[in-house]
């Protein structure tokens, strides 16, 4: 016999977060999408690299907040 465990469903203030990482990172790649449209190779490398330094500071700044 297997006991299972249901998870603990998140918090408001978990699922909010969640969304806002969601939105944020959506907000992010929105905003390039013409660049990388007309970009060229080095170009677009610099456009990934902004994204993901953009992101990760977001990611960061989540992390670092009140958040239950």
């Amino acid at each position: 016999m297997t006991l299972r465990l249901r998870p603990t469903p998140p918090s408001p203030q978990r699922l909010a977060r969640r969304q806002a990482l969601v939105t944020n990172a959506a907000v992010v790649q929105s905003a390039s999408i013409a660049s990388v449209a007309t970009a060229d190779v080095g170009e677009l490398q610099e456009v990934i690299a902004a994204q993901a330094e953009t992101i990760a500071t977001i990611n960061e700044r989540l992390d670092n907040a009140d958040i239950p």
